[in-house]
């Protein structure tokens, strides 16, 4: 592992030295330069720190938050710091237009409106930098790539700034400059292309994470959801056309228009499929309340739970819906704006561009928010880990009075299941817990059901079962829950045979996991 990150620190450190070429090169080095930068800075948060599963302590978390502040603010006071505010950008006359139709008006709008986005995002970019979270490597992705969208966001505002306040006619034909061409300001001209590459590779990073969250999804329920290789097929087009769309914008303009087309399509598809890919848990945790509203099958906490993925589901859906839609504007304005150069399409290419990072950021924020919460900041010392296992009593929020003074070993011996029902949520939490953790099986009793599979006579259970092609899940479906059913309800299997049942690992081969059981568990029971 180790090994693995030195490379990719290797690769993140080699990679710096490309946008130092590219400044250096005589042919539009500052905007190639800005490009790189822009990836450098990518394949650092997405590829060199991919292993970085915990947040930071909290002081540096404390920093980043006042750093991420104190920018934003800087930026915001950049128009007064250097242009002694908006009277001595009335120098040059106002209602001259630019090329595209552009007043001073419009662009100071345009400052106001991308001002107010990138505070949206440092916002955004602050809860999730000092917010805790289990170990995750999906999380701290999500927190780079809002940092990345703001980042971008931000050194974009400098072209409209500077647009608004040093545009002139230098060539007297009547027409406004564009700060960004013909060499008139290279901080400008830096600007648009670092936000530009922030745009489409910030696009990439999201369809990533949102594949990624597809893919551990589907782990977890256990089955292949629907169109999964065609989303994954898809996900590739859209890392090739992305970059595509980018260097079209040197190209003629017709060029630009048929990429962003075809990229387009490929987008409101990928789209459909993952809300299609979606829908199979969905169908089935709603089927699963539906039972349980007829005959009470489920318990509190698992209606609990059940609730809770579905609202999960409900917020990837969403969320990339909107991701999707903010993508497929900005898209379609990036491919008519060469071609309409109209006030009104200028003003829809600058806003769609401002609506795609904000809806990008609330994709991720809506995928990973389930996860954070804010930190809890105490005056009072951490107890050691022994002297809380120590005062580890089920009695800490006791309020029936049937477990004061009892460890936790203690009141799941002494509380059978009758009392069970009249003590409070903390102790009958506590005794499903410990009940839970003592159940085990035996090897005799793992192989004594491994040979009724595939029994065709009594008691053989699952006739169909085949060693090489059956699956746990198969299994669990097919022998478990039938031999383990009450009724209408169903005990654990454990239960059936007055002992536990040990946990399956589904989507393996169950003959490798029968196989694995013997050989870890077999030695230490015999002996």
């Amino acid at each position: 592992m180790w090994r693995g990150c030195r490379c990719r620190w290797a690769v993140g450190v080699a990679f710096a030295a490309l946008p130092l070429a590219l400044f250096l090169s005589p042919f539009k080095g500052e905007y190639f330069g800005s490009l790189a930068v822009a990836l450098w800075i990518y394949v650092m948060g997405y590829f060199v720190l991919k292993d970085q599963a915990y947040p930071f302590a909290l002081p540096i978390r404390f920093l980043c938050s006042f750093l991420i502040l104190s920018s934003t603010t800087f930026l915001t006071l950049v128009p007064w710091i250097f242009f002694g505010g908006g009277e001595n950008c009335n120098d040059f006359d106002p209602e001259m237009e630019d090329e595209n139709g552009q007043r001073l008006q419009d662009h100071r709008t345009q400052t106001i409106v991308r001002i107010a986005a990138t505070w949206i995002l440092a916002a955004l970019g602050i809860y999730m930098s000092m917010a805790d979270h289990p170990e995750s490597t999906y999380i701290r992705q999500s927190v780079r790539c809002v940092l990345f969208f703001w980042l971008g966001t931000g050194v974009r505002c400098l072209d409209t700034f500077l647009g608004a306040c040093l545009g002139g006619d230098r060539d007297n034909d009547g027409v406004r400059d564009m700060v960004f061409k013909n060499g008139v300001n290279i901080v400008a001209l830096m600007s648009v292309a670092f936000g530009l590459a922030t745009s489409f590779l910030g696009e990439i990073w999201c369809i990533q994470l949102v594949i990624q969250r597809l893919l551990t999804f589907q782990e977890a329920f256990g089955e292949p959801l629907p169109c999964v290789k065609a989303i994954s097929c898809l996900e590739f087009m859209m890392k090739v056309c992305m970059p595509c769309v980018a260097v079209a914008a040197l190209l003629p303009d017709p060029t630009t228009l048929v990429v962003t087309t075809f990229t387009t399509v490929f987008l409101v598809l990928l789209v459909v499929l993952v809300s299609w890919a979606y829908s199979l848990p969905l169908k089935a945790l709603r089927d699963a309340r539906e039972v349980d509203s007829k005959d009470d099958a489920m318990g509190k906490q698992l209606m609990k739970e059940t609730g809770f993925a579905m609202k999960v589901i409900f917020a990837a859906q969403l969320g990339f819906v909107v991701a999707g839609l903010s993508m497929a504007i900005y898209l379609c304005a990036f491919g008519l704006f060469p071609v309409m150069r109209t006030n009104i399409m200028t003003n829809i290419y600058h806003y769609g561009g401002l609506a795609d990072s904000l809806g990008n950021a609330f994709c991720i924020v809506l995928l990973s928010v389930s996860s954070l919460s804010l930190p809890k900041i105490s005056c009072c010392p951490k107890k050691a880990v022994a002297d809380i296992q120590e005062e580890n009593f089920v009695n800490e929020d006791c309020t029936c009075g049937q477990q004061l003074g009892k460890s936790l070993n203690q009141a799941s011996q002494s509380i059978t299941p009758v009392h069970a029902v009249s003590a409070c949520d903390a102790c009958a939490w506590e005794i499903k817990v410990a009940e839970l953790a003592n159940r085990r099986v035996s090897v005799g009793q793992l192989l004594n059901f491994y040979t009724q599979l595939g029994a065709s006579e009594k008691p053989g259970l699952m006739p169909h079962f085949l060693p090489e092609k059956s699956t746990t899940n198969d299994v669990v479906r097919h022998a478990v829950i039938p031999e383990s059913r009450q009724g209408t309800k169903g005990e654990a299997l454990a239960v059936t045979w007055h002992q536990a049942v040990s946990e399956h690992e589904s989507g393996r081969h169950f003959s490798v996991v029968q196989k694995a059981l013997i050989k870890d568990y077999a030695p230490r029971m015999l002996s």
